[in-house]
């Protein structure tokens, strides 16, 4: 296997390795954080059920997004003898995505058990993350179709046009540069006799 191939697949490895891990130390961290802030402050150390409710949609969540890293994460050899990665797990898109989802379940955790139950509204960010990351992707497609809306964000006139660098026809910023330079006198600039 080439070395891009042993890089994905011993990153993919440890990976797969430390995402239980780190579930059960924010869990952990929890649980003992709960009961401290429950001895210290007028706190309960069981959350309600509509937080129980929750924790348990998103361990669900964080369980099944583990199990389809594994699925599609897991280096193994073929009939061949060569090392198969089927994805890298640094990768961008959903996988970026499903990472978004298990840190923001993390920090969740950890924030509720310190802050307190109202901190699982942050976790409405990831959603609105996936709906920025979305736009972005296809904004180029939405402004040939609605370009009112998504085009382009170039500076505009007072009349509404967009403004164009005031530049000689055909000249690009470097020659302008150039000509201004030598306009100025500039000993840097080289008038070749002849050429305009």
């Amino acid at each position: 296997a080439n070395a891009s191939t042993k890089r994905i697949a011993r990153n993919n490895e440890e990976n797969l390795m430390l995402i239980p891990w780190r579930m059960c130390l924010v869990t952990i961290f929890s649980i003992i954080f709960r009961f401290l802030a429950s001895l210290i402050t007028s706190r309960t150390f069981v959350p309600s059920k509509k937080i129980l409710i929750v924790h348990a949609v998103t361990y669900s969540l964080t369980i099944a997004i583990w199990r389809w890293f594994v699925a599609i994460g897991t280096p193994r050899k073929d009939k061949s003898g060569q090392l198969v990665v089927e994805q890298d797990l640094d990768a961008g898109g959903i996988i970026e995505f499903a990472w978004d989802v298990l840190i923001g379940t993390w920090l969740c955790v950890g924030a509720s058990a310190i802050f307190g139950d109202r901190a699982w509204w942050l976790w409405l960010l990831i959603p609105g993350l996936g709906l920025y990351k979305v736009l972005a992707t296809f904004r180029p497609i939405l402004a040939m179709v609605l370009p009112g809306i998504f085009g382009s964000s170039a500076p505009r006139e007072a009349n509404g046009t967009p403004q164009e660098a005031k530049q000689q026809d055909g000249e690009s910023k470097k020659q302008a540069k150039l000509r201004a330079r030598m306009e100025k006198g500039d000993k840097r600039v080289q008038q070749v006799p002849g050429r305009r």
